[in-house]
C-alpha cells in the first residue's frame, strides 16, 4: 500500500509540513530520533517507518473497535499519508537516507531550509 501511494504521489512538494510528535515504535524504527522535527528535514526511510507505524495504529484501532482509540484514526491516517508523501518527495529529489545525528552538521540541523 505505501509503495503504491509513493508511486502515485505527485513530484511536487507536499501540502503541509508538520512536526513529528513521536517516533515510531522500535518494531518499525531503530535509528536516531526525529521527534520534534519537521517532516521536511527527516530522512525518507524514517518517514516511511512513521507511515507504516501510523498505518498499523489505524488498522489496530479499527480492528479492536475501542472508541477511545477510534478518535485517533483520522489524525493517524492523515499523518501516515503526509509522511509517505514527504518520503516520496525527498526520495525523488535525491535526499539521502538516514545518517546518525552525530554525522549531521549544525548547519543542517539549524537551517531554515525545509530540506
Amino acid at each position: 500500500m505505501l509503495r503504491t501511494l509513493i508511486e502515485q504521489t505527485a513530484p511536487t512538494r507536499p501540502a503541509g509540513d508538520e512536526k513529528v510528535f513521536r517516533d515510531p515504535s522500535t518494531k518499525y524504527w531503530n535509528g536516531a530520533s526525529h521527534a520534534g522535527e519537521q517532516m521536511s528535514i527527516c530522512p525518507p526511510d524514517y518517514l516511511l517507518a512513521l507511515a507504516k507505524y501510523k498505518g498499523a495504529c489505524v488498522f489496530m484501532a479499527k480492528k479492536e473497535g475501542d472508541p477511545t482509540k477510534a478518535q485517533y484514526i483520522p489524525r493517524d491516517e492523515a499523518t501516515a499519508k503526509l509522511a509517505a508523501e514527504w518520503a516520496a518527495y525527498l526520495e525523488r529529489n535525491g535526499v539521502a537516507k538516514s545518517a546518525p545525528r552525530s554525522e549531521r552538521s549544525d548547519e543542517e540541523l539549524f537551517s531554515d531550509e525545509p530540506f
